[in-house]
């Protein structure tokens, strides 16, 4: 069948390009809250402020107690004993509960060889973590894992309370390969939820207890201030998610010999050849098996090293015959949802923390996945697994 697009203007590749821009928040006191912590490192101090019932200039809450670092409860040794609790006799929560979703696609058997891993934040410098601690194994989609409490050494003190200590974490799920109960490099990093973890030790500050703060470990919400029981809700969102093909109806007349490519929509790789070059059906598909070229791969600071690809699917008439897609070519419609654009987007499982945080903020997972753009915003929202075989081919997104 002919169509009204064969004197349009040569083939346009107008499909957003997803390498965006990454402003990153810094950990420290998201959309501003204030934590009310001070702390002391060696190259200083760094003060934060404090919380509505903070502090008075000597340092001390209203009605504690100054330099000798106790209360009437007892003293601060700056520890815990092996009983759960402080030597004041306070209780700590020694372990952290991991529920895990299996939303629509995954199986308790992708569970199999999980380790919940923490990456520790110094939410003051907002500086992305490397170096993990020691995790515990998930055993199902509830999992009670106990942790090893952190070396003093490695937290923060609190300016004025001597011996109250603190540190913050953020938890992922790695694929445990070794079975050391950490991440180890080239293991893949399946989860990551902007989910905070805090740890006290010491003697808790009466602020902090009234945020919510035990002694022990914490969940923490920037956003609100407040802390709750150390209850990670995850999914495996990082994750491959299985997905080998798309596809769906075409909208639009054709000829016979109009085509269909998949073409790159990283500006920074310049011109490649394309992914896919074939021949357009109604319903078209296009099979995803294998990872993209290496010319469509792209992997910069800006992306943390992540290993990202972008794909626009174009159908086209093949106007000069060639066989192929050329500049001769005249475009006809893509894939689109309404007014939104569909693209096609694909990304190198994670084996870092700095990318595997870059593929959560962008919205990725590893492997092969159809996004919808905003085609006001920008933002993008990942399509169903089961809605991929229904994705259409149509010019009510992109004009030709």
């Amino acid at each position: 069948m002919s169509t009204d697009h064969r004197s349009s203007s040569p083939l346009l590749l107008l499909f957003p390009v997803l390498l965006l821009p990454l402003t990153m928040l810094a950990c420290a006191n998201k959309n501003g809250s204030d934590t009310g912590i001070t702390a002391t490192t060696d190259g200083g101090t760094t003060d934060t402020g404090a919380t509505d019932g903070g502090t008075t200039d000597g340092g001390t809450p209203d009605g504690g107690t100054t330099d000798g670092g106790t209360t009437d409860g007892g003293t601060t040794d700056g520890g815990t004993t092996d009983g759960g609790t402080t030597d004041g006799g306070t209780s700590v929560t020694p372990d952290i509960t991991v529920n895990i979703d299996l939303e629509d696609w995954a199986t308790k058997a992708d569970l199999d060889g999980l380790a919940v891993v923490l990456y520790q934040f110094d939410i003051f410098s907002g500086d992305l973590p490397s170096v993990p601690a020691t995790g515990g194994t998930i055993t199902g989609t509830t999992t009670q894992v106990p942790l090893d409490e952190p070396v003093i050494d490695d937290m923060q003190e609190i300016k004025g309370y001597p011996g109250s200590y603190f540190a913050f974490y953020m938890p992922t799920l790695v694929a445990d390969t070794d079975g050391d109960l950490t991440h180890t490099k080239g293991e893949a990093i399946v989860a990551l939820d902007e989910q905070y973890l805090a740890y006290f030790d010491g003697k808790l500050v009466p602020d902090l207890e009234g945020m919510g703060f035990v002694l022990g470990w914490n969940l923490f919400d920037f956003d609100t201030g407040l802390a709750s029981a150390p209850v990670l809700d995850m999914t495996l969102n990082l994750a491959d998610r299985g997905d080998t093909a798309v596809g769906g109806p075409v909208g639009l007349g054709f000829e016979s010999t109009d085509r269909l490519a998949l073409l790159s929509g990283i500006s920074d790789l310049g011109d490649p050849p394309p992914m896919v070059d074939q021949l357009l059906t109604d319903p078209w598909s296009v099979d995803l098996s294998a990872d993209p070229p290496a010319s469509h791969q792209f992997s910069s600071a800006d992306t943390f090293d992540a290993v990202i690809a972008t794909e626009g699917v174009i159908a086209f008439a093949d106007v000069d015959a060639s066989g192929s897609a050329s500049d001769g070519d005249v475009g006809l419609g893509t894939t689109c949802d309404g007014r939104d654009q569909v693209v096609l987007a694909w990304a190198q499982a994670p084996t870092a923390f700095p990318a595997a945080y870059y593929l959560h903020y962008i919205g990725l997972h590893a492997a092969w996945q159809a996004a919808l753009v905003d085609g006001r915003s920008g933002s993008m929202t990942l399509i169903p697994s089961a809605d991929l075989s229904s994705i259409s081919i149509t010019d009510t997104c992109i004009s030709f």
